[in-house]
């Protein structure tokens, strides 16, 4: 069955509270089995350690994460020794981020003893599809081919900020412009902030069999502008959606299309 992002549904009824809900996105990205899943290891993006620790105390028993940042990937050496000190024989890792999935799969190959998997998640939104279909009563194999599933129903979007002035793919990017980025790709840019969240949902949405969208906005965001993004895409497209207060810096928005 294909992934959802209904991620603030789901918590709800585990009777979370709202702050932990608001930040539902950092957190389902890791955690640990009962099993023979023995743990993961993701990039964490942003200072949300307050809610990691919450969780991992209370709710998903998970000891297990890497810090990380769009300006501070994390080594091989890193993945190593925290692999090293999990007593679990397989281990499942979920970059969230491109760059990252070198080095976990430079680990994966060094360590021994131990089974080590990296499904390489390349967004946020990728790893929450991951861990939705992540089943802890289920087999290592099973669990692997849902949460592969779930990746590709994911598709991924952000709006940065230029730091200078460049072309690409044709399009002028003057320094600290907005850019869309679509995967990995950049799709438009421009001066104004939601003139880029439009044009790059355009490009994602339009032609495509999207159903819903998860919108994460930055810690330079207000609500009321990532309603505003979210409400285009209902109007324009007649998708159903929700946004999540992500508190990323360097990101003014992700966004996951289901």
């Amino acid at each position: 069955m294909a992934a959802t992002l209904f991620a603030t549904r789901y918590l709800e009824t585990l009777d979370f509270d709202e702050e932990i809900i608001d930040s539902f996105w950092t957190i389902t990205s890791y955690f640990n089995t009962l099993r023979e899943l023995g743990g993961a290891i993701v990039r964490v993006v942003d200072n949300v350690q307050d809610r990691y620790q919450y969780l991992k105390e209370t709710k998903f028993r998970s000891k297990y994460v890497i810090n990380g940042g769009q300006t501070m990937n994390p080594a091989t050496k890193d993945f190593v020794e925290l692999i090293d000190k999990i007593n679990a024989e397989n281990i499942i890792i979920l970059p969230n981020n491109s760059n990252i999935i070198l080095a976990a799969n430079q680990a994966k190959d060094i360590v021994e003893g131990k089974k080590v998997v990296v499904l390489p998640t390349k967004s946020i939104p990728q790893g929450i599809a991951a861990c939705i279909n992540f089943n802890i009563e289920d087999t290592l194999e099973n669990n692997l081919s849902n949460m592969q599933e779930g990746i590709n129903s994911i598709k991924s979007g952000s709006v940065t900020t230029a730091i200078k002035d460049t072309t690409v793919n044709g399009i002028q990017i003057n320094k600290d412009d907005f850019m869309g980025i679509s995967e990995k790709e950049i799709v438009t840019s421009s001066n104004d902030l939601m003139t880029t969240c439009k044009k790059l949902l355009d490009q994602m949405i339009a032609g495509q069999d999207c159903c819903f969208i998860t919108i994460i906005y930055g810690d330079t965001v207000d609500e009321d502008l990532a309603n505003e993004v979210l409400n285009y895409a209902i109007e324009t497209y007649d998708i159903e959606g929700e946004i999540v207060n992500g508190q990323q810096p360097l990101y003014q928005f992700i966004f996951g299309l289901e």
